[in-house]
């Protein structure tokens, strides 16, 4: 799966987690596995949040 801007993985983050009443934990290895991304950036962290 490879996500191209933070919108559409934030996106599909609320989609896929949105009826999890406890949430979730992702480490910077789980989004950049999810993204497709070669690192975690602040950047795309504050554009998904």
């Amino acid at each position: 799966m490879t996500m191209i801007c933070a919108k559409e993985f934030a996106e599909w983050l609320r989609h896929r987690f949105s009826s999890d009443p406890k949430g979730v934990l992702l480490t910077r290895e789980d989004v950049n596995h999810l993204t497709g991304r070669q690192r975690l950036d602040p950047g795309f962290v504050n554009d998904v949040h």
